[in-house]
């Protein structure tokens, strides 16, 4: 299979509680029909070392903190995962979030740290981005280890984007659904695989 290499630029086209460690003022609640919200507050970060059931229908993070998964989540396959504000922050390199659709909103970001060099299994499903981030960085940043060559299977736009971040990456499928997406990553290392694109 052909790869092409992105350089940076603009490219057209039940209440179940985690054993967790909590900042301070950060809320997590689950609501009667089984969806968990984290809600970390700006320069909060709040660490989620507990691994999320299959009872759990739908996580949504909001405040402009930080929330850091430490565990693998298996379990959650198939539902949904929506950061509406600050970071979600993650270094693990097999079920980061399930097999769950990643939705990014405006303001918000997904941190990726980990994977190792040569690694090709997928870490992400889907994750669905716009805007540019908490602090203009990108939606999806890309920063810690090298590695991840298949690191998103699909990529998708739901508004224009920016993913930045220092270290390269993968995606499978590049759905940039009418929008614009803007590579800011930096460095000597950044650029991003990718290896089949839908317009």
């Amino acid at each position: 299979m052909k790869r092409l290499e992105l350089g940076r630029g603009v490219f057209m086209a039940s209440a179940v509680l985690l054993a967790s460690v909590a900042g301070a003022a950060t809320t997590v609640t689950t609501n009667a029909s089984n969806e968990v919200t984290y809600d970390v507050p700006t320069g909060e970060t709040y660490t989620e070392n507990g691994s999320w059931d299959a009872t759990i229908a739908k996580v949504t993070k909001t405040g402009g903190g930080t929330l850091e998964l430490k565990a693998a989540h298996p379990n959650f396959t198939k539902k949904d995962f929506e950061i509406r504000a600050g970071y979600v922050k993650t270094a693990q390199s097999s079920n980061p979030v399930g097999t769950a659709t990643v939705k990014v909103s405006k303001g918000a970001a997904l941190w990726y740290t980990g994977a190792s060099p040569g690694q090709t299994a997928k870490i992400f499903t889907e994750v669905d981005v716009e805007g540019d981030g908490p602090d203009g960085k990108g939606a999806f940043y890309r920063t810690g280890s090298s590695g991840g060559d298949d690191l998103i299977y699909t990529l998708k736009l739901t508004d224009g984007a920016t993913i930045g971040g220092d270290k390269r990456f993968g995606v499978y499928v590049l759905n940039l659904n009418g929008h614009t997406l803007t590579n800011a990553l930096t460095g000597s290392d950044t650029y991003m695989f990718l290896l089949c694109y839908v317009s």
